[in-house]
């Protein structure tokens, strides 16, 4: 599967070279087509990230990403490509609390007005404000955060993947409560929970 995937990229950044669009806003669309390839070439090597040889070709892999995201003069298609590129990047090094200062330099730029810049990337803003949350067990943010997350979703113009950020917001909400007063909280917990896998099993 890997290899189809590299294949694909590769033929779509063919295709890419030899176009020529006419007009800033074909050639935006164009460079937005190169960094989305790029950044899904650099995914593509996600399960490999542990490996020394696959840095610096994935570090390559993004520069041309941030590189094609540059020279995109919408700054709200601008915005997009950045924000998948902070995102992306930020996660390898997710999980490791000694990389904190690290990943929070990174997402950083995922969480400034991108509610504003962005808009369609309001859920995935809300999400990064949360983990900041949970990693700092800032349990008032968490709550707060997590709180505008569901209304959001609930109408919010760009809400979307309903399933996926519910299971998640619902989940973020149950570590929180571990984190703090765990014994108290342990039905809650355990019928949110429930929730969650019946959501799941519902689906199919």
């Amino acid at each position: 599967m890997y290899k189809q995937e590299v294949y694909f990229l590769r033929e779509v950044l063919k295709m890419c070279n030899n176009a020529h669009p006419v007009g800033f806003e074909n050639q935006d669309e164009l460079n937005v087509l190169r960094a989305i390839m790029y950044n899904r070439w650099y995914i593509s090597y996600n399960t490999e990230s542990y490996k020394q040889e696959i840095v610096s070709v994935r570090e390559t892999l993004m520069q041309k990403s941030r590189d094609y995201g540059e020279k995109i003069s919408d700054p709200q298609k601008r915005g997009l490509i950045d924000y998948l590129n902070n995102s992306d990047e930020g996660y390898n090094y997710y999980g490791y609390y000694k990389d904190k200062d690290k990943l929070f330099s990174i997402w950083d730029h995922c969480t400034i007005y991108i509610p504003t810049l962005v808009p369609e990337k309001t859920l995935n803003y809300y999400r990064k404000t949360v983990q900041y949350g949970l990693i700092e067990q800032d349990y008032e943010k968490v709550t707060s955060e997590i709180d505008k997350a569901m209304k959001y979703l609930a109408d919010g113009k760009y809400s979307h993947e309903p399933i996926i950020f519910k299971t998640f917001f619902s989940m973020a909400e149950v570590m929180a409560k571990l984190q703090h007063e765990p014994e108290t909280n342990y039905f809650y917990n355990a019928r949110v929970i429930d929730d969650i896998f019946e959501d799941a099993a519902a689906l199919g």
